[in-house]
């Protein structure tokens, strides 16, 4: 905790106005690409021998809505940019969450978030 920050601050989870629109975008995209194929997902899945395997038709089925998440953005979101190596904001809120402090995401200064 930063001397400007009180344990309110350090309790707020609220999404900050710089994040909402990624929490749009995967709203959309769960809502335009994985609500649709959820019903048939679970369909083709249904009567396997092994619970924990995949049946035919799963796995390409879910390829092709990671590759949709891929092209618009929402994929892996959340590890630090290759080229930078700068945090992303979601990684610094998660910081902020009070069960982290003290362990590794206390190492070197914070801006807030």
């Amino acid at each position: 905790m930063t001397d400007s920050q009180t344990p309110l601050d350090m309790n707020n989870l609220e999404m900050s106005e710089k994040n909402k629109p990624l929490l749009n975008a995967v709203i959309k995209h769960i809502r335009e690409n994985v609500d649709p194929i959820a019903d048939e997902f679970y369909r083709m899945g249904e009567g396997r021998a092994d619970r924990w395997s995949y049946a035919p038709g799963q796995l390409e089925l879910l390829e092709t809505v990671k590759q949709k998440a891929r092209d618009a953005g929402l994929w892996n979101f959340f590890l630090p940019n290759a080229e930078t190596g700068e945090e992303t904001e979601i990684q610094r809120w998660e910081c902020r969450r009070p069960q982290y402090a003290g362990g590794p995401c206390a190492e070197g200064p914070r801006p807030d978030g």
